[in-house]
């Protein structure tokens, strides 16, 4: 707060908390502050006694420049209010739905499952009250093709803009909710009732308009069908880039890695962990996934430490690298999840959500008794 009264004293001539100053003055405010304020003042005197170092400007432009400094003060404090992680399934319906209600004009959903009705009809009310609603929806999820049907019947019967996954993409396995062009709720979770029963996943609330802006651009050219080619570093999108994305983070790693697995299978992003793991790296896996095949025991060989939690569904898909970022979304660590369908993570460098995912890491790895390491 200091920085700006004196941002706002040098700029206008006026003392913008004399209390403050009479404070400093009487010693209230001592050490390195009081002694850098102490020498300013006596280099003013010295220079030019009784005059100010800095012209005077007339009292509007003070009180406009005051104005601005607090306008955007509160701006930048409103926008890391709005940057936050969802933790399911703690948190349960409560912020998808107060970010449908809270929406002034428009909700764009991308979403591979959907079955939850008070969602369904969440965003029929909206389109109800006037606000403009798109749904872009998987017609058929791998092995459950009669899943979306319900709610494929409900949302045409309300006459709610629905279009299914384009033809190049083999399924539409993103889960991203668009808010008013300005926030983007990106989720490793669907719309569907076990999502928010006993499910571990995530979802970061994204504010920053580069982010949003291209998320944004990317939904309007899946929804006409047309190629688009995203390039915001901090997005992973597949088909287009988020195997090399992925494989260049996993490399990049200094110290430890920690992976959210709901699959594991591709043989490029197992290699990768291993590399890491025999160049000294802790790297830690938590799945519920079944202990089969090969490729788990190859991992345990290389170094890497393995627990299966068979108390709740790991649903999650998270990298966690150094302790400094994270990428969450909906991308599996699949072949066909890197390389066939639409999906979305974002790496965030956010460290109170990086300190988040961490303390919840250890959480789920020491609170379930049942957690057994694979032999």
């Amino acid at each position: 707060m200091w920085q700006i009264f004196t941002l706002i004293k040098n700029m206008t001539g006026r003392n913008p908390h004399p209390t403050l100053s009479r404070k400093r003055e009487r010693g209230s405010l001592s050490g390195p502050e009081w002694s850098k304020a102490k020498e300013r003042s006596l280099g003013a005197a010295k220079r030019n006694p009784g005059e100010s170092r800095f012209p005077r400007v007339p009292l509007r432009c003070t009180q406009a420049t005051i104005a601005i400094l607090t306008l955007s003060l509160l701006l930048s404090t409103s926008c890391l209010a709005n940057t936050r992680l969802i933790v399911e399934s703690e948190e349960g319906l409560t912020p998808i739905l107060k970010a449908i209600h809270h929406a002034h004009s428009t909700i764009d959903l991308a979403m591979y499952g959907f079955t939850d009705p008070r969602l369904i009809e969440a965003l029929i009310e909206s389109q109800n009250k006037g606000k403009t609603v798109r749904i872009l929806l998987q017609h058929s999820p791998y092995k459950q093709e009669r899943e979306n049907l319900s709610a494929i019947k409900r949302l045409t019967a309300a006459h709610l803009p629905l279009h299914f996954a384009p033809p190049r993409f083999l399924y539409l396995h993103q889960k991203t909710l668009i808010i008013d062009h300005h926030q983007a709720l990106v989720m490793t979770f669907n719309f569907t009732h076990s999502a928010f029963k006993n499910d571990r996943n995530f979802a970061l609330v994204l504010t920053d308009p580069k982010e949003v802006s291209e998320i944004q651009q990317v939904f309007n050219a899946d929804w006409q069908n047309q190629p688009t080619d995203p390039s915001n570093p901090d997005l992973l999108w597949s088909p287009v880039n988020s195997r090399a994305r992925m494989l260049k983070l996993i490399d990049s790693a200094k110290t430890e890695i920690k992976v959210y697995a709901q699959g594991l299978s591709d043989y490029q992003f197992i290699g990768a962990l291993a590399r890491a793991a025999k160049r000294g790296l802790k790297v830690e896996i938590l799945t519920s996934a079944p202990a089969q095949g090969g490729k788990w025991k190859y991992l345990q060989k290389s170094g890497v430490l393995i627990d299966r939690v068979k108390s709740r569904v790991i649903h999650a898909k998270v990298l966690i690298i150094d302790r400094k970022k994270a990428l969450v979304g909906s991308i599996n660590f699949t072949k066909p999840s890197l390389d066939n369908n639409r999906e979305l993570s974002v790496l965030t460098h956010t460290q109170g959500i990086v300190n988040h995912l961490l303390n919840n890491f250890e959480r789920d790895k020491e609170s379930f008794h049942s957690i057994t390491p694979y032999s």
